[in-house]
């Protein structure tokens, strides 16, 4: 995947576009046979072959449901789209995750808190051993560690121009070149960095343990806004679809930030309370809505307009800690009491809306994914990851790793990268 540094920002648009874009795979077999056979695909359909990196790969045109959404998303970004990039799309439209190791990596000296991708095709981690590793998948090496952080880094973000973005809880974002390995900016916050998103307009938006949310220009290296209004620390920020920013603090708050008003707690133009304990995880829904999960065991559902909680989605016994949308706009919650709940939102009976429940992990599920073929793949405290059949509810496989899993990536050619406690990272074929 080489050949993607040649082409302009808008390929990592679309590349992350495809990562994001998912679609019923069951569907798409029976619609289109073709889709989920390379061979018979490439046999029925004029091709090509170009050489990457060494590899020649067959190009075949996108086709399934699925490759529709894909080729008019991809246009609409690229005009003319490179062939190169066709040819990944088939590769990862048709990939079948085995479950089988392929690669071990064991640089780290303590937990991997995070794992990206990067437009390179390399894999950036991060970890409590204050370092970040850049990574190529294809020969297992480390290429790169980025020091300068003097604790736990725990995310990261890839920024345009071949920039990476990391918060810790040395109370500072830094931002680095990746080409040199250099930091080339430090950002302050008084506390833990608790959260770090990028914002629609290209700046970060960072939460801390000093309570505020901080809005930076990455051009300058300069705060621009802070806004204060939570009395507790941060566990969650997202941007919503309008622009406004949301988050979820450790009091149980929500609160909902409009960057357009001046001022400092102006800002903060709805407070959603409800929760009984704090706020792990949001994500926002269809028709102006945002679902929440609590370390008091519920998901709520709140009406964004209104600023009303119109569910609250009882089931867990435990910290409900991280929510996804399904491509089929079903909600996913993975909770620390093992299990992972389906909700259907559009039944209106609080206890009929949980469908289906994946049950399996003996410990707290810690991260939780759609791949792109739309089953779900979950970590656990366990030391394993599964792989489930939303519809069926069954686990289809079970990966064992060296311990407590904490975090999961499907990379750009199917297979699935994950980080545990012990440092290590497996990518999985």
């Amino acid at each position: 995947m080489k050949i993607l540094s040649t082409f302009n920002i808008k390929l990592a648009t679309a590349l992350l576009a495809l990562a994001l874009c998912t679609t019923d795979a069951a569907a798409m077999e029976h619609k289109d046979p073709a889709a989920s056979n390379p061979s018979s695909a490439a046999s029925s359909s004029s091709s090509s072959a170009i050489t990457t990196l060494g590899e020649t790969k067959t190009i075949v045109p996108l086709t399934g449901s699925r490759g529709k959404k894909l080729e008019k998303l991809l246009y609409d970004e690229l005009d003319p789209m490179p062939p190169e990039l066709i040819a990944i799309i088939v590769e990862y439209e048709n990939y079948e995750l085995q479950g089988t190791c392929a690669q071990t990596f064991k640089e780290h000296t303590d937990m991997v808190n995070c794992l990206i991708q990067l437009a390179n095709g390399h894999i950036a981690s991060c970890s409590y051993d204050s370092t970040i590793k850049i990574w190529d998948p294809k020969t297992g090496k480390c290429v790169k560690t980025l020091t300068g952080h003097s604790k736990s880094v725990m995310r990261l973000i890839q920024l345009a121009d071949g920039r990476l973005a990391s918060r810790s809880y040395d109370s500072t974002i830094k931002i680095w070149d990746l080409a040199s390995g250099n930091c080339i900016q430090t950002l302050d916050h008084t506390g833990w960095v608790t959260c770090l998103i990028q914002l629609a307009d290209g700046q970060l938006a960072s939460a801390s343990l000093d309570h505020t949310i901080k809005v930076w220009d990455l051009k300058s290296g300069i705060c621009i806004r802070t806004l204060n209004g939570h009395t507790d620390w941060m566990m969650c920020l997202i941007q919503l679809a309008d622009g406004r920013l949301a988050s979820g603090s450790d009091a149980g708050k929500i609160k909902i930030w409009d960057l357009t008003i001046a001022g400092e707690k102006e800002a903060c133009v709805t407070t959603l309370t409800g929760h009984t304990n704090w706020v792990q995880c949001l994500i926002q829904l269809a028709d102006s809505r945002l679902a929440s999960g609590s370390g008091d065991h519920t998901i709520k559902v709140w009406d964004l307009k209104s600023g009303v909680c119109i569910r609250t989605l009882n089931g867990h016994t435990d910290w409900v800690m991280c929510l996804i949308q399904l491509a089929d706009s079903r909600l996913a919650s993975g909770s620390r009491d093992g299990k992972i709940k389906i909700w259907d939102l559009t039944i209106a009976d609080e206890k009929e809306a949980c469908v289906t429940i994946l049950a399996g992990h003996t410990k707290s599920v810690t991260c939780l994914i759609q791949l792109a073929d739309g089953r779900l793949a979950s970590g656990s405290e366990d030391h394993t990851i599964k792989i489930w059949d939303p519809k069926t509810g069954k686990c289809v496989k079970t990966l064992d790793h060296t311990d407590r899993v904490y975090c999961l990536t499907q990379l750009a050619d199917g297979r699935l990268a994950s980080g545990s406690w012990d440092g290590t990272i497996i990518i999985w074929k």
